[in-house]
């Protein structure tokens, strides 16, 4: 009932369909369940660093028919992996030999969703990068240009497409801070 309560207040009245739920240190995956029982059709991606606990999520899941994957490792030092498991992942595809039945499959580090998860973050950051250094040298070169004491039409029309440029990347960069 304290499980219940907790996803009660946490979510309130809107139902969550549909969406990749993640808990870093699921433990038996209690908490997880009462909120599978409230929105059905999620995928949850959790994790526990103790063997035991992440083996109790796997059978809760399983039991329950909660689709996702279980990952045994530190999620503070996420490449210190020591195994995984989808459970029902097809449990709920008409087209699937496991249709309608309860499965586990071992995974490996490569096939979970939090390594996809953190390639792409690490992907964003490096494109992040880039696109500050480019706003950089967009804006210093306008600078350089707006210091010259005697501007000729070309170079007004390079310093205003130095700034458009600038502008445009932290535009994006903006864009990216959201995500």
């Amino acid at each position: 009932s304290l499980c219940d309560l907790m996803t009660e207040i946490c979510q309130g009245e809107e139902k969550q369909t549909g969406k990749l739920i993640s808990d870093c240190a699921c433990g038996s995956g209690r908490t997880l369940l009462a909120h599978h029982v409230r929105n059905l059709g999620n995928y949850y991606v959790v994790e526990d660093i103790d063997k035991t606990c992440a083996m109790m999520c796997v059978c809760n899941f399983l039991l329950h028919g909660v689709m996702g994957e279980v990952i045994w490792h530190n999620s503070l030092i996420p490449e210190q992996f020591y195994g995984a498991w989808r459970v029902n992942a097809e449990l709920n595809n008409p087209l699937s030999k496991w249709h309608g039945i309860p499965h586990i499959q071992v995974i490996s580090w490569e096939e979970t969703k939090i390594k996809g998860m953190l390639d792409n973050m690490s992907n964003v950051t490096r494109m992040k990068k880039i696109l500050q250094t480019n706003a950089e040298k967009h804006l210093a070169r306008f600078k350089e240009i707006m210091k010259e004491k005697v501007r000729s039409e070309e170079s007004k029309q390079e310093a205003r497409m130095e700034l458009m440029k600038y502008n445009k990347i932290k535009r994006v960069l903006k864009n990216y801070g959201k995500n």
